[in-house]
């Protein structure tokens, strides 16, 4: 009995040993893996504290930055109320220096105005010791046999007449711009060109710009090489308001006829009252531009270039194109073509006046030229250097060169083309 009861104690006593193993091998587990559970917490925890760390490191970072951009704009605000400072020094400075300018602006224009009437009056002794003009009051003819004082004025419209009739053809004016506006006080100008008392017409901008300091066009270069006279027939090949035309009118007198030519009704409207205002009955006016053919094209009134360059132009109208041969009839022994780059044109529509040999004078544009696809030295291939002796005067200069194509031009400049062997009964003075 007793070996009964102590062998089920052992057994017992072995299973409960058993047990108990088993149990502490199973919280032997659960605390490493409660230890490696902490750990990766604390891990975590550091890389938050890290992390913590460096945000605060940033915001203090901020902070600085921000103190520091505070004392800038502090700083900048300070320097801005200094430039204020001396910008409104500086502006009082300058519009007491625009004052300044303005006044020797003024001076400077009278002085110019001083300067230009001076080479005036020496040009004309200068013309009047080589014998090429004579005063007004001396009956003996100009160089060439013409006498600008030889022409005696038809019946001359009064300036309260001009203003007028000019008032009356500007009232269906509308929508000119820039140089080609009409003036709001338009005004009758009396003044010498080239030593004759001529009244003149000033009714738009560019009249004003233009015409109200001119003193004397090319016409004592023509004389001097002989190239108008008296009785001669005269083309005005872009008149613009004729005041060449009045110029060649005098020249020519009253056996003589200059016809003047100019697409736009403005122009032609004032070469018309200049005409009358100074009593010139040989002058005819013709409302036509000059090409290489009959037509029509679309013009900008403010370029008064044939060949439109500027395609949105708001003041575009339509002109009527014409060709010097269909005028050939009259016999031109001088042609005159300042026509703002058209002159190649107009000469390749002149083949039958070329032949005749006028002498030409001839104003050449090459910032135009290019518009019609021509050059300046196309000039020559129509009037050529076997046919004409050629002079020419270059920007800045007021003296006449002979020419005979040994540079190639590219600025503005004149020419004077006289035909070879041509007698002109005139002496020339190089």
């Amino acid at each position: 009995m007793f070996k009964r009861i102590t062998s089920k104690a052992r057994d017992a006593s072995n299973r409960l040993g058993d047990s108990s193993n088993q149990l502490s091998d199973t919280s032997q587990q659960q605390i490493v893996d409660l230890i490696l559970v902490v750990k990766d917490r604390e891990a975590t925890v550091v890389q938050r504290e890290q992390t913590v760390a460096q945000r605060e490191q940033t915001v203090r970072d901020r902070e600085l930055r921000i103190q520091q951009l505070d004392q800038l704009a502090d700083n900048c605000q300070r320097q801005i109320i200094d430039l204020v400072s001396v910008i409104k020094d500086r502006e009082a400075t300058v519009v007491q220096r625009e004052e300044t300018v303005r006044e020797r602006e003024r001076r400077i224009k009278e002085l110019e105005d001083e300067i230009s009437s001076v080479r005036e009056e020496a040009k004309t002794l200068r013309l009047k010791q080589s014998g090429v003009v004579k005063s007004a009051g001396d009956a003996t003819p100009l160089a060439g046999g013409s006498s600008q004082s030889s022409m005696q004025p038809h019946s001359a419209i009064s300036p309260a007449e001009a203003l007028s009739r000019w008032r009356q053809h500007a009232s269906n004016i509308h929508g000119l711009l820039g140089s080609q506006r009409p003036l709001d006080e338009p005004y009758v100008l009396e003044k010498k060109v080239d030593g004759v008392n001529t009244r003149l017409l000033i009714a738009t901008i560019e009249g004003r710009d233009w015409y109200d300091k001119f003193l004397y066009t090319e016409s004592a270069y023509l004389e001097q090489l002989g190239m108008i006279r008296s009785s001669d027939i005269v083309f005005d090949c872009g008149s613009n308001q004729g005041i060449n035309s009045l110029v060649y009118s005098a020249i020519v007198g009253e056996t003589g006829k200059v016809i003047s030519f100019d697409p736009f009704s403005n122009n032609i409207e004032i070469g018309r009252i200049n005409a009358d205002l100074n009593g010139r009955s040989n002058i005819e006016f013709i409302q036509k531009g000059l090409s290489d053919s009959a037509g029509e094209t679309s013009v900008s009134l403010a370029e008064q270039c044939v060949q439109i360059g500027n395609t949105g132009a708001h003041d575009v109208t339509t002109i009527s194109l014409d060709t010097l041969d269909s005028f050939a009839k009259y016999k031109p022994s001088f042609v005159k073509i300042d026509i703002e780059g058209a002159e190649v044109h107009a000469l390749e529509g002149a083949k039958s006046l070329i032949a005749s040999r006028p002498s030409f004078y001839i104003e050449i544009h090459p910032g135009f030229l290019p518009r019609f696809g021509r050059k300046p030295m196309d000039v020559f291939k129509h009037i050529t250097f076997d046919a004409y002796d050629f002079f020419i005067i270059r920007p800045g200069h007021d003296v006449l060169e002979p020419y005979a194509g040994e540079f190639e031009i590219v600025d503005d400049c004149r020419i004077f083309c006289v035909p070879k062997g041509k007698d002109f009964g005139s002496k020339r003075y190089f």
